[in-house]
């Protein structure tokens, strides 16, 4: 890894965690209750958390990218099976007004 790959890793993942979510929420409810070293702790757990699990999807995908770089076809699989699963999914295609939502009764 370069150190511009590097930087923009950690800048991705400083401005995840700055992104309001549930572990945010909790991070403040217990600074409220115990104190601010206590949200400093949980704050360092949940940042340390995300860079280990993004660093594994990372790896995974770049390992699996690797053993299969002379596979075209399983490229052109994988593209198509990503569609399916974002753009396929009932949910997805009511929200994008293909499919007309139902009048409620």
């Amino acid at each position: 890894m370069t150190p511009l790959t590097l930087a923009a890793f950690a800048g991705a993942i400083f401005i995840l965690f700055f992104t309001p979510g549930p572990g945010n929420v909790a991070m403040v409810a217990r600074t409220l209750d115990a104190g601010p070293a206590h949200g400093f702790v949980y704050g360092g757990g949940i940042i340390t958390g995300d860079i280990f699990w993004l660093t594994v999807a990372i790896t995974g995908l770049s390992a699996a990218a690797d053993a299969a770089s002379g596979y075209q076809g399983l490229f052109w699989i994988a593209k198509l099976a990503g569609r399916r699963s974002f753009c396929g999914s009932p949910g997805a295609r009511s929200r994008a007004g293909v499919i007309p939502r139902q009048p409620m009764r």
